[in-house]
C-alpha cells in the first residue's frame, strides 16, 4: 500500500516546467529566505532565468512579505 501511494504521488513530480499560480512569489522568496535569511527582491521579469537555475537576478533589499503568518504582526 505505501508503495502505491509513493507511486501515485511521486509520479511525474518534475510537471510543471514552470513556475505557476503562487510558486511565482513564494518559491523564490523561500529560496532568498534560505540564501538571504530575509526575503529580497528579485529583479525585473526574473521567472524565466529562475526556472532555467539562474537566481543572479536576487538582491539584498528585503521585500514585502506577502506570507499571511508575518504580515499579521
Amino acid at each position: 500500500m505505501t508503495l502505491l501511494g509513493g507511486l501515485v504521488r511521486f509520479w511525474d513530480l518534475g510537471r510543471p516546467h514552470a513556475l505557476v499560480f503562487d510558486e511565482t512569489y513564494y518559491v523564490k522568496q523561500a529560496y532568498s529566505l534560505l540564501t538571504r535569511g530575509f526575503e529580497a527582491q528579485w529583479g525585473d521579469n526574473p521567472n524565466p532565468a529562475f526556472e532555467a537555475g539562474d537566481t543572479s537576478s536576487l538582491g539584498t533589499v528585503a521585500e514585502y512579505v506577502v506570507h499571511p503568518r508575518w504580515a499579521s504582526g
